[in-house]
């Protein structure tokens, strides 16, 4: 609490030398040294607000390391098919992890508030859903008390709404998260109505309900501050930290919207939230199984790389890929992964931020400088405890295509892969029947290489390196009609195209000799040349793959 002492002592110098000064200008004092103090005090106070933030966010990074790796692990363990007694230590486990995980974003977010770096998201979300899983998430927990939870959305409120849905989760779950916790009989209701509806905007009420113990009157306006309960004997029966409620009014207030309270002590507690959103066009929302329908079979062909130096949660992540049926490598920092990606593709690039060396930022950006359109395009995720918002920026910044928290949620990381082995399965079907496929164009390299299949491998990555690096200069040559590039580019790949048995594309370059070209058959020309390279490089990709997967090359 020392930061908070701090600043409180700080802030009330300040208001005593504000006051001290309007009495000075009243009696026609200068008062300037005064002011300059109260600029001083300011300053400080925003000093000590910013080292307080950069120490929980610190702390709440390294909090969440192990939580990853602790979380993960009970997530492996359930897929495992434990006994009954063993489920049962997973469950507490599972709960007690998710406990202190609450614990960890209450305090980010409370300093996130205080420091005022919170943004809302503009999204656009379901809002019928949103309350349905709000009632499917607390129901076991009511049925457990044997008391009533039901839930009631006004048919006139839009099925699609926009805002963020996150914070609207958080809010409801605060709320109806206690008035569960104090209820021992009777029901607990969400009822959600329209108040308002303009062109473009509407107006919501949440009113969240139930029959419990109540809030005595001389303690209602003091529950909506940091770590108040109503009474210390609240605190021993039933725990808590006093945050949520705190958090809850804050972010009503960063939606401009109003929270109300009524209650009365034996008799029960209503709360009344009042929010505003922007409309959007009705759209018939399609709902997707898909990643109930991914097998480990399905993502067979995906290829991932892994950044991270912590050793429990590379063991985490094999676990995961393992399960999942994905091919998995992993650097313990920025240099080892340079080096993987110099004779490997991958689909996807899971990026720690804080890792030995080169951070994640570093690693990412000298990925994205790497002269080939791999380099240029692969997804790369940061893996990060640290969500504050202006780190958001910081990953578009360096590259990054998103980010996955930690600890790591399996279903996010699924979804992932899911969206990437989805892109992948588009793409081969553009390169799957190409015109060169009447020649076995590895047929020499098999031969050579019929027993070693890693040097097979490694020397596919870096042709299809070559390729990359030369694609997009030969192009722009033969626009040009540059017959030095061109010829420079055709001597430099001739070799390794002859390897491959395309003599295809060797004539196509040959014809650029020819002075009779007109520009329109330039332009007819470079998209037959980029059509051939695209299914020459597709071809070696495939070829890797199946690498990867048998033990001989066959």
């Amino acid at each position: 609490m020392k930061y908070a002492q701090d600043i409180n002592t700080l802030i009330e110098e300040i208001e005593e030398l504000k006051t001290e000064n309007e009495l000075l200008k009243k009696n026609n004092n200068s008062g300037q040294s005064l002011q300059m103090k109260i600029s001083e005090l300011e300053q400080e106070v925003k000093s000590t607000v910013v080292e307080k933030n950069r120490y929980i966010s610190v702390i709440t990074h390294e909090l969440r390391t192990p939580l990853n790796a602790i979380i993960g692990m009970a997530h492996l363990l359930e897929s495992k098919s434990p006994r009954d007694d063993q489920k049962e230590l997973i469950d507490t486990l599972v709960y007690s992890s998710n406990k202190l995980l609450s614990l960890i974003n209450d305090t980010l977010d409370l300093s996130k508030l205080e420091a005022g770096m919170l943004q809302l998201e503009s999204k656009s979300f379901n809002i019928y859903q949103l309350i349905e899983q709000t009632q499917k998430l607390f129901e076991p927990k009511a049925k457990d008390k044997q008391i009533r939870f039901f839930t009631f959305i006004d048919s006139n409120i839009p099925q699609n709404i926009k805002g963020d849905e996150t914070r609207l989760s958080q809010i409801l779950n605060n709320i109806v998260s206690n008035a569960i916790k104090f209820t021992e009989q009777g029901e607990v209701c969400i009822m959600v109505k329209l108040v308002e509806r303009k062109e473009n905007t509407i107006i919501l009420e949440f009113e969240i309900k139930d029959s419990g113990i109540g809030i005595p009157q001389d303690m209602q306006g003091q529950i909506f501050e940091p770590f108040r309960q109503a009474e210390k004997s609240t605190f021993r029966k039933f725990g808590g930290t006093g945050l949520g409620l705190s958090i809850t009014k804050n972010l009503v207030e960063f939606h401009n919207g109003t929270l109300d309270l009524k209650s009365k002590e034996a008799e029960g507690t209503t709360f009344i939230i009042k929010l505003p959103y922007d409309l959007e066009e009705e759209k018939e929302e399609i709902v997707s199984d898909e990643s109930e329908n991914q097998s480990s079979e399905e993502f067979k062909d995906l290829s991932v790389l892994y950044v991270e130096d912590i050793g429990p949660n590379q063991f985490l992540m094999k676990g995961f890929c393992s399960n999942w049926g994905i091919k998995l490598d992993i650097a313990s920092e920025g240099e080892e992964c340079m080096k993987l990606l110099e004779s490997n593709i991958y689909d996807v690039i899971l990026m720690d931020i804080r890792m030995p060396g080169k951070d994640g930022y570093e690693v990412s950006k000298d990925i994205r400088m790497l002269d080939s359109e791999f380099a240029k395009n692969v997804p790369i995720y940061a893996v990060t405890a640290n969500t504050y918002e202006h780190s958001k920026n910081k990953y578009e910044e360096a590259g990054m295509n998103g980010y996955l928290p930690k600890p790591i949620d399996p279903d996010k990381l699924k979804d992932i892969f899911i969206l990437h082995n989805e892109d992948k399965k588009k793409q081969a079907t553009k390169v799957e029947t190409p015109k060169q496929n009447d020649v076995d164009i590895f047929s020499t390299l098999d031969v050579l290489f019929i027993d070693n299949k890693e040097d097979y491998r490694v020397l596919l990555s870096l042709m299809l390196k070559e390729f990359d690096g030369y694609e997009n200069d030969l192009l722009t040559a033969i626009t040009n009609k540059d017959l030095d590039v061109i010829s420079f580019i055709r001597h430099s790949m001739k070799s390794t195209l002859e390897t491959l048995n395309q003599k295809l594309i060797i004539n196509k370059l040959n014809q650029v000799d020819r002075d009779e070209l007109n520009k329109t058959d330039l332009i007819q020309l470079q998209n037959e040349v980029k059509e051939q390279l695209i299914q020459l490089k597709g071809l070696i990709r495939n070829k890797i793959e199946i690498l990867n997967e048998v033990g001989t090359i066959v």
